[in-house]
């Protein structure tokens, strides 16, 4: 979430997939599918943000 929101050359999606990668590596396949879930909407909610600034 923090590169996502203040790292500008980070696209989300590459921010997300190393997020779940490494969850993978450290946590149970439930936690795994929580994040996942947590941070997808996560950027749902920020897309709706930034298309409703425009």
């Amino acid at each position: 979430m923090y590169e996502s929101l203040y790292d500008d050359n980070t696209p989300m999606n590459a921010a997300i997939s190393e997020a779940i990668k490494l969850s993978m590596m450290y946590t149970y396949q439930e936690d795994t599918a929580f994040i996942n879930g947590v941070l997808g909407a996560f950027s749902r909610d920020t897309r709706k943000e930034e298309n409703a600034d425009a």
